[in-house]
């Protein structure tokens, strides 16, 4: 637990990163779906391309995840549960 939120992480970062991987510890590998809004709080705090991850359940969270502006996303578990199917969201 930490008082720095990820959005001041990422402003505190920007000059010395390509870009940010963002993962949500509280939805990953839980498969419940993203958490969207802290998505668009990291996407809208820097410049810098991110990539983001947690709880990707769906091809719909990854179509979220593109329309809140993230570069990437990281799929894991879902992938291997066969829950997501790679030619469906590529």
């Amino acid at each position: 637990q930490t008082p720095l939120t990820a959005e001041s992480a990422v402003k505190s970062f920007e000059p010395y990163c390509w870009g940010f991987l963002y993962t949500d510890v509280d939805v990953e590998g839980q498969m419940r779906g993203i958490n969207l809004e802290g998505i668009k709080k990291v996407v809208g705090a820097t410049q810098k391309p991110v990539i983001a991850s947690g709880g990707i359940s769906s091809a719909g969270d990854v179509e979220r995840i593109r329309d809140a502006g993230a570069w990437g996303i990281v799929v894991g578990k879902a992938l291997y549960e066969g829950m997501i199917k790679l030619e469906d969201v590529v």
